[in-house]
């Protein structure tokens, strides 16, 4: 008799599915479900993706351990119901994140892609004039264009400082001064991220 199976036979069935059942649903609740589940009827969820419910949850998580697909490791979780939860949550989480709990939307089936080209033009265009304008912005100012050029490199503010041989408070006020000038152009308030 495998170790899982033991512990499995030496606790309260009912209790143990109980307790299951209700970190289950408690789990489901955290997730937006699609269309098609997500309902809630005497307190339960009667069908969150493909059809399955959290009672399926658990009765797949039990089986997982027995099987050895998710191997209970008893030094670690002594409990095996701790080790149970652990492989509801997962379930849930993988369930909730999949392409079954996604909404998809349909493809236009008279579609040329002249109207998706259409859009990657304007987007172009539209980035290439806000480029313009960020750059028109900042160009009097060498340190905010070098700033500006080490953040678009992903560099950190304070590898800009080490790089550019100035402190962190001066970085951080040149970064403050490049949000400033770049409100008006991004059309972003003193106050929101750029």
């Amino acid at each position: 008799m495998s170790q899982a199976l033991q512990a499995l036979s030496e606790t309260d069935s009912e209790l143990l599915g109980k307790k299951l059942l209700l970190h289950a649903v408690c789990e489901s609740g955290k997730w937006r479900w699609g269309e098609n589940g997500g309902g809630f009827i005497d307190g339960h969820n009667t069908v969150l993706a493909r059809g399955l419910s959290p009672m399926d949850i658990v009765q797949q998580a039990i089986l997982q351990t027995l099987d050895g697909t998710r191997p209970w490791d008893s030094e670690k979780y002594p409990d095996i119901t701790v080790h149970l939860k652990w492989v509801v949550t997962s379930l849930t989480a993988n369930l909730a994140s999949g392409a079954d709990n996604r909404r998809l939307r349909p493809i236009p089936e008279e579609s040329d892609g002249a109207e998706a080209a259409a859009l990657l033009d304007t987007d172009e265009t539209e980035a290439a004039e806000i480029e313009r304008k960020v750059l028109e912005a900042v160009k009097d100012d060498a340190q905010l264009v070098e700033v500006l050029s080490r953040l678009r490199n992903g560099e950190k503010p304070r590898e800009i400082a080490s790089a550019m041989k100035l402190s962190d408070k001066e970085i951080y006020r040149l970064t403050q001064k490049l949000k400033r000038r770049l409100a008006p152009v991004l059309g972003t308030g003193p106050e929101e991220e750029l």
